[in-house]
């Protein structure tokens, strides 16, 4: 009878005990189904829409890979590394190169006019000189594959020399006219700062930002950036 007592107790703790494995089973289950789950890796075609859709396709603007860039002060648009501490001429004149379409001078020109209305810069037309400071404007183009989402609409930065009395910029700033919309006033002030020497900036109101806004005004961490380069 005590055997028989046992094997009844044994066999309810362990009927008991499934049972409470097997509610535990379930709240483990349905607490899963609650808990917030690990985003599986959308496929790749997936993730390349998305990044179509969220970046603009019509906006990177790069300077030349070769230079870097110093960040003067906080507000203030980042400044190459190629004339940062240089004490540069305020003054400068600038020419087209050959065969350079009248759209393009167009944009070239609003461009330089922004730039002269803040008066810490004069940019005037004129034949390029060893012994001045001087901007080169022209074209190029350059198709993409758009592998990260974005083409490149124009290039541009300084080129600094040392004269025997003081530095001189001799800057460049190109327009991609493999894309249409690289003939845009927008563009054209984004590739004249670098010329100028002012370098990529994080923020969205400064023409110097890398995706191109349709900015054709200069930012006060703009011009505070030219002030420290030819105030």
């Amino acid at each position: 009878m005590k055997h028989w007592r046992v094997l009844v107790v044994m066999g309810a703790l362990v009927i008991g005990g499934w049972s409470l494995n097997h509610d535990n089973l379930v709240r483990s289950q349905q607490a899963a189904l609650l808990r917030p789950r690990s985003v599986r890796k959308l496929p790749a075609t997936v993730i390349n829409e998305l990044q179509r859709m969220i970046q603009p396709l019509r906006s990177l603007v790069e300077a030349p890979k070769t230079t870097s860039n110093v960040t003067i002060s906080r507000g203030t648009t980042p400044v190459n590394s190629l004339v940062a501490r240089q004490r540069l001429s305020s003054k400068y004149v600038y020419h087209f190169e050959q065969a350079t379409p009248k759209p393009v001078k167009r944009v070239f020109h609003t461009a330089i006019q922004t730039y002269n209305q803040t008066g810490l810069v004069q940019l005037r037309p004129g034949k390029p000189s060893l012994t001045r400071n001087s901007l080169t404007l022209g074209t190029y183009q350059q198709q993409q594959s758009h592998a990260n989402g974005s083409i490149e609409l124009g290039q541009g930065g300084p080129t600094v020399t040392y004269a025997v009395v003081k530095t001189l910029n001799h800057g460049q700033a190109r327009l991609n006219t493999a894309y249409p919309e690289a003939v845009a006033t927008s563009v054209a002030v984004h590739e004249v700062g670098h010329a100028l020497g002012l370098d990529h900036s994080r923020q969205l109101d400064s023409v110097m930002y890398p995706f191109d806004q349709g900015q054709t005004t200069l930012s006060h961490a703009d011009i505070s950036a030219l002030k420290t380069i030819y105030g």
